[in-house]
């Protein structure tokens, strides 16, 4: 069995994010001392296992595509959670060949089965809890040892989830919100990066939850750049996906969105995370600066949910074609239309605050390096390319008080315009 939530970071994120979760269940329940044995296994059962004076087994499945609402999609899965901990896996040498092993299942049950769980995002509408619909062979397993946990941990509520159970384990009123929330991705990061290192070296990875427990305690964590970049993808990925949950599927229009959007939200999620964040630091927010030393300032100020929604969700539903899902480019006709979440109004002509802020705008994509593009699609600005290279030769008529040496942008190499999101869907489905 593929011990992948999904192949992708997005799957190692919520295969981690349930794993914490429900380590941090296990350690709420013991006051005092946790045994040194109590552990939690990342990929060596399953996605992960928790093991206590007893082994459970999870497999964790994120669906969000479509039909993942429908025991078609985890039936294999459960078929073989069964026949590996309720009965037993025979490895044999083929008969002609010494070198080849072949696998199959043992005809009897264990007589001790081991707990084992399907973990996944969606309701499963026609599941049955006594697995009427299978064969006699798994409708007979000992059902305290055996579940589906459906709808519970959810890509949608998994973070709320996550920091209910860290604020159990300090005083009331203790911690912020923001507390929390870096130690919940400070944890959330060592997992995922054994994760990658288990998947890398193949090196099975058990972490005791005493360490878990030490991680939680750490007075010192400090907000890095790993730590924010993983808070930034994780947050557009999360962010980009909610209206996945609200379409009404039984409308047509809906319905379509949603097709369109859920593929959407599958390729990207499949990209490597380097590519994500790219994609959002070079492309997204190409006209973004960062600020090295207050990574705490960036984070409150990078990303708004309400601009992904309002530009990037809109474009998915409303333009006809795809776009290239590594870095949300449209191409027609040869030019290139890329998404951004530019989202300031700017007046035309610009006024002195204006070019102030288009000066930073202009000088951070040039910063990016987004050169191979012939429009930036923006919520509300539109500066044809003639206008947009005007102000790059006019932008430095600011005033004196305003000055930046770094900036060199009177001799501008790019030719691109900006076009706001209605006018980009009429331009793309034309």
């Amino acid at each position: 069995m593929s011990t992948d939530a999904t192949a992708s970071w997005s799957g190692y994120i919520f295969q981690g994010e349930v794993a914490l979760c429900k380590a941090i269940e296990v350690i709420n329940t013991h006051i005092g001392e946790i045994p040194d044995h109590f552990c939690l296994r990342l990929e060596q059962d399953e996605d992960f296992s928790i093991k206590t004076n007893l082994l459970q087994v999870f497999q964790v499945k994120g669906y969000l595509s479509k039909n993942s609402d429908r025991l078609s999609k985890y039936k294999s899965v459960i078929i073989e959670l069964i026949e590996k901990y309720h009965y037993a896996k025979k490895v044999e040498k083929a008969p002609f060949d010494g070198k080849q092993l072949l696998e199959s299942y043992r005809i009897n049950k264990r007589k001790r089965p081991i707990y084992c769980s399907l973990i996944t995002d969606k309701i499963i509408v026609d599941f049955q809890a006594d697995l009427a619909s299978f064969i006699e062979r798994y409708r007979t397993i000992d059902f305290k040892k055996f579940s589906v946990i459906q709808g519970i941990y959810t890509i949608q509520n998994i973070t709320n989830k996550i920091d209910e159970e860290i604020a159990k384990l300090f005083p009331p009123d203790c911690l912020t919100s923001e507390d929390i929330a870096l130690k919940r991705n400070y944890c959330l990061n060592n997992i995922v990066n054994l994760i990658k290192e288990r998947h890398h070296t193949k090196k099975i990875k058990t972490i005791p939850l005493n360490e878990i427990k030490g991680w939680l305690n750490k007075p010192d964590i400090v907000l890095n750049e790993d730590l924010f970049w993983l808070t930034i993808v994780q947050a557009f990925l999360k962010t980009f996906s909610e209206p996945l949950f609200l379409y009404n599927r039984a409308d047509p229009q809906d319905a379509s969105w949603h097709d369109k959007l859920s593929e959407c939200y599958e390729k990207i999620s499949e990209l490597p995370f380097d590519s994500i964040k790219k994609m959002i630091k070079e492309r997204l927010n190409a006209h973004k600066g960062l600020n090295a030393r207050n990574m705490r300032e960036n984070l409150a100020r990078y990303m708004d949910d309400a601009i992904i929604y309002n530009i990037i969700n809109k474009a998915i539903e409303g333009i006809n074609i795809p776009p290239n899902y590594e870095n949300l480019v449209f191409d027609l006709k040869d030019e290139k239309y890329q998404l951004s979440l530019m989202s300031c109004k700017i007046d035309n002509p610009p006024t002195t605050v204006d070019k102030i802020k288009l000066q930073n705008f202009l000088k951070n994509i040039q910063d990016n390096n987004l050169n191979d593009i012939d429009y930036i699609i923006t919520e509300q600005i539109t500066f044809d390319s003639n206008s947009v290279a005007d102000l790059k030769r006019n932008i430095t008529d600011v005033p004196e008080t305003f000055g930046d040496s770094t900036i060199e942008i009177t001799n501008p190499t790019r030719n691109f315009a900006l076009k706001k999101l209605s006018e980009s869907i009429k331009d793309l489905n034309s």
